[in-house]
């Protein structure tokens, strides 16, 4: 095997909240269509099958490493960092406040981005012109398979 997966959950509140809001779009469409004697109307429709896809795309986060680099994923929404292009990876704590929450976000302090789903372990990713910060469950493994990659081995 030449690639190594890991698959992280979002947090569960935002699971919640997902559903939650998923729950409100659908009783409003069933109260316009049924009592109100309209249908859902275009923008409500819009609206649901956007916070759908964002529902989907967001519900999990994985990060692979191959020969060839580290790609870490939301769904449709993804990035590849060429392992050439990796200077370093050390295990580190992921500060949400710094990030602004979960997700894919950028640091306005010091210009880094995150890929965070859930937990507060992460590793950084220091390349040439960017710092990532990702979160996982076991930073110290994540690192040692990106090691063992890089010096040309399958990592695992």
């Amino acid at each position: 095997m030449d690639t190594y997966k890991e698959v992280q959950g979002s947090v569960l509140w935002g699971r919640a909240l997902f559903v939650a809001h998923l729950t409100g779009f659908t009783s409003l469409a069933v109260y316009r269509a049924v009592f109100a004697g309209r249908g859902p109307g275009w923008f409500l429709g819009l609206s649901m099958a956007l916070f759908v896809f964002l529902i989907v795309n967001f519900w999990r986060m994985s990060v692979r490493v191959n020969g060839e680099s580290v790609t870490v994923s939301f769904g449709l929404i993804r990035k590849r960092l060429p392992l050439s292009e990796i200077d370093s990876c050390q295990p580190t704590a992921y500060k949400w406040s710094k990030y602004g929450g979960w997700g894919v976000r950028r640091s306005v302090r010091d210009g880094s981005v995150s890929w965070s789903a859930s937990g507060k372990s992460a590793v950084a990713l220091n390349t040439p012109t960017r710092k990532y910060v990702i979160t996982t469950p076991d930073p110290d493994r994540l690192c040692e398979v990106i090691a063992q990659f890089k010096k040309g081995s399958n990592g695992l």
